[in-house]
């Protein structure tokens, strides 16, 4: 059994290696993935639970789902797309909704033990939030491309700027405060100053940050996406402990714990783990810079996630994904032998 699982998990992996292919914006954007975009969407998003200290089964279930999603790319590509013709959007969503879910139908006939508990999209509260945040995302990305010096996304850039400031929102939306709140930020040109652009902005630096093995790095990987990978792998693992082994694991806790748990490393702190541990003075040397940075983070992001950060390892639920994290990296060493 134990066999199975870890060969799922490899097959886990694996399909979240080839989905960080899938870009955005890809004529213009030869860089940010549409799963770049879909973590900033996803801290964000779970930056507003904290805030508004709302975490129930509905909130999880679309988090967990919008996540799951993220792994058909390296099999659709970009399926995401607007629909001018605002009459054909509902079938648009069902032929869409069924192809997703024939990909994970497909994909779930390849495992053993574990699988992708994805369900169909139901357009809520929650869901509409996520579409939201994907529209700042993806500001955050064109912004960030700007700056290093891609103006040919300048043009986009205005667009989807220009998207956000006459999103239509009326004080009945259950989330009216948050997107009024965005929608000001970018009018005035404040939103980089703010904790939801500082969280994106500390988001795209891990973008920049690679992780490291004894290998030749042949199949790069940074720690942004690293993350996403062990969310997913989380997910489905701790799924099956619930469902199958009746176990009680905190899947929000599980999420949460893994989306955040190397946000650390924003400052480019990655060292491989043998270089890091050498010696109890290495130990000591690179804990004390980690907790430095940690610290940062909280002027930076706010407490509530601060402590997501800083309490990662604590419980079960940080025990599942400390155990999951070490399992990437020697995964991560096995694809690079295969390859090489």
């Amino acid at each position: 059994m134990y066999l199975d699982i870890i060969e799922d998990l490899l097959k886990i992996y694996l399909a979240c290696i080839d989905s960080y292919s899938a870009k955005i914006y890809q004529t213009i954007n030869d860089k940010y993935t549409i799963i770049d975009r879909s973590m900033l969407t996803a801290y964000q998003y779970v930056k507003i639970l904290e805030d508004r200290k709302e975490k129930n089964e509905e909130s999880l279930n679309v988090l967990k789902n919008y996540l799951l999603r993220q792994t058909i790319y390296s099999e659709t590509g970009n399926i995401v797309f607007e629909i001018e013709d605002k009459s054909k959007l509902e079938l648009y969503n069902e032929i869409l909704d069924s192809l997703v879910v024939e990909k994970f139908n497909y994909k779930n006939r390849l495992m053993k033990k574990l699988q992708f508990n994805y369900t169909k999209i139901v357009s809520d509260k929650y869901t509409e939030l996520l579409f939201f945040l994907e529209l700042i995302s993806e500001f955050s990305i064109l912004k960030k491309l700007i700056i290093n010096g891609n103006y040919e996304a300048k043009y986009k850039f205005e667009i989807i700027k220009n998207r956000i400031i006459n999103y239509s929102i009326n004080e009945n939306d259950y989330f009216y405060k948050e997107k009024k709140e965005y929608i000001n930020l970018i009018k005035n040109d404040t939103f980089f100053e703010s904790e939801y652009g500082k969280l994106n902005e500390v988001a795209l630096n891990l973008k920049d940050v690679y992780r490291f093995s004894q290998c030749s790095l042949i199949k790069p990987e940074n720690v942004l996406h690293h993350q996403y990978s062990v969310a997913i792998m989380s997910i489905i693992f701790v799924e099956y402990c619930n469902n199958v082994l009746n176990e009680k694991i905190d899947l929000y806790s599980i999420i949460t714990k893994a989306l955040f748990h190397d946000f650390g490393e924003y400052k480019g702190t990655e060292i491989i783990s043998h270089f890091k541990y050498y010696n109890e003075y290495s130990t000591k040397m690179f804990s004390q810079i980690l907790d430095k940075d940690e610290k940062d983070l909280e002027r930076l992001i706010g407490d509530n996630l601060y402590r997501i950060i800083s309490n990662y390892k604590e419980g079960l639920e940080g025990y599942i994904v400390d155990y999951i994290d070490k399992i990437i990296g020697i995964m991560k060493l096995w694809v690079e032998v295969r390859i090489l």
